[in-house]
């Protein structure tokens, strides 16, 4: 026995010194205290760097461990070597290279790469990313003797490293943390308007071609399971979740996975046991993305079944024309602004005046427009833009208006501008109201500038429905 009073032990356990007034703990934070996981060893072994794990960095692959990926990452590929010759030792590795010197990015960047090299290391591994989610809500913290940004010294520190590892266990139990690995390690794309439409024609002998638009199965997968938006990658096994659902045997239920990312259109295995073939060739490892192109051969497992890829940059191309179009416009106010100033005043007060007007019929012609809102005002102007992008199909003026009617809104979508802003504010409050057979919305003309950047897409929409009818 300790020889210590009942009173003291519980004081000790209280996180205070015998003969210092005791402040009583609650439940929540005693739990916290002695709950903490702070020594990675033993059961916890697997959160520690040096735990052998395969991890890639930078394209180098396999690395033994999060430990030597670190020591990569710090001192640079010059040092592959050394690494190599200590694969199973990474503590001798480290101290081989106390004395190189560290690449100069290392101290800025040292938390966003080390939050890659763990995000790898886990989404390799399925055995210790379910030890990880194990570990239920408890703290996490490094604890070592020296680096008290990464973890704590004697109880003190930033403790990045602990927050990284609870991080990814918490994107592991709401099931983003794949998604969360395609973004930090493999720069997935962000903007739907950036990936392009992805398109496997599944051909096997003696049956009939099937085609997989991947973006069209994503968006009625979206739909049918309330998601506020599409998920940024495709995947293929058999699984109901699954965007493509190979059935023979030798497909696993998560198979295969293809996302765009800034290098393209990539494929990876996601460990399957009986691999991804790409033109014939098996992907050398799983989680290691190749890029794919149009006409290239994709085969999974064992089956014979073949998707040939096709990729078709259309809408991307057009987002980007929209975004030239977009910053020629801003940089010819700016330049207006500048060499002229009362102009520019003069072009704001009729931003002020104008509305925009969009779900019109194809066949609505100006006087139509101007009968639709002849309650509200004076009308100086109607402008349709063209069917061609960036341009205007017809403008009419107050006294022009009876000899342009047959001027049509071909791209479904009009700007009307009144002689003073109350005309303007009225107009407004006709959003919603019929013209036609159609609900028009109205919103002011700076919304309606978006539509440069969205109004090919809504215009092919709209013609596809305006034709079937």
């Amino acid at each position: 026995m300790s020889g210590r009073s009942k009173e003291e032990l519980l004081a000790i356990l209280s996180g205070h010194d015998v003969g210092v007034p005791s402040v009583k703990l609650s439940a929540e934070e005693l739990k916290a205290k002695f709950s903490k996981i702070d020594h990675f060893s033993g059961v916890y072994q697997f959160v520690s760097n040096d735990f052998l794990s395969s991890v890639e960095y930078n394209g180098v692959f396999p690395l033994p461990s999060a430990s030597h990926a670190i020591l990569l990452a710090k001192y640079g590929i010059t040092y592959i070597e050394v690494l190599m010759e200590h694969a199973d030792a990474p503590v001798a590795a480290a101290k081989e290279l106390e004395a190189a010197q560290e690449l100069p990015e290392w101290k800025e960047k040292r938390r966003l790469l080390l939050e890659r090299i763990l995000r790898d290391k886990f989404r390799r591994n399925q055995e210790i990313r379910a030890q990880l989610c194990d570990t239920g809500d408890r703290q996490i913290e490094w604890a070592n003797s020296q680096d008290s940004y990464l973890g704590t010294v004697r109880g003190h520190g930033q403790n990045h490293m602990g927050r990284i590892l609870m991080q990814i266990r918490q994107d592991v139990k709401d099931g983003l943390e794949m998604e969360a690995w395609l973004y930090f390690n493999h720069h997935m794309e962000r903007e739907a308007s950036k990936r392009p439409r992805i398109i496997l024609h599944e051909q096997k002998e003696g049956e009939a071609s099937k085609e997989y638009d991947l973006l069209q199965i994503a968006d009625k997968r979206a739909g049918e399971g309330g998601e506020r938006e599409r998920r940024a990658f495709f995947l293929l096994g058999k699984l109901k979740e699954c965007d493509v659902q190979p059935l023979h045997p030798s497909v696993s239920r998560r198979h295969a996975c293809i996302f765009v990312s800034a290098k393209g259109v990539q494929i990876f295995d996601m460990a399957s046991s009986a691999g991804t073939f790409k033109n014939g060739e098996r992907l050398k490892a799983s989680f290691y993305p190749v890029p794919i192109m149009s006409g290239d051969e994709i085969r999974l497992g064992a089956s014979t079944r073949k998707y040939i890829v096709e990729i078709d940059m259309s809408s991307v191309l057009t987002h980007l024309q929209n975004k030239k179009r977009t910053a020629m416009r801003e940089q010819k106010d700016i330049q207006r602004a500048v060499n002229n100033p009362l102009e520019e005043i003069s072009h704001k007060a009729k931003q002020q005046r104008t509305v925009f007007v969009g779900n019109l019929d194809y066949n609505c012609t100006q006087w139509e427009l101007r009968d639709f809102f002849q309650d509200c005002g004076r009308i100086e102007e109607v402008r349709f833009p063209s069917s061609n992008p960036g341009s205007f199909g017809g403008t009419s003026t107050d006294n022009q208006a009876g000899k342009e009617r047959e001027i049509k809104a071909s791209r479904g979508i009009a700007f009307v501008t009144f002689a003073d802003d109350l005309s303007a504010t009225r107009a407004l409050g006709s959003s919603g109201r019929t013209l036609g057979d159609r609900k028009v919305k109205v919103a002011t003309a700076q919304s309606g500038a978006n539509v440069g950047k969205e109004g090919d897409k809504l215009g092919a929409v709209h013609k596809r429905k305006f034709d079937m009818r």
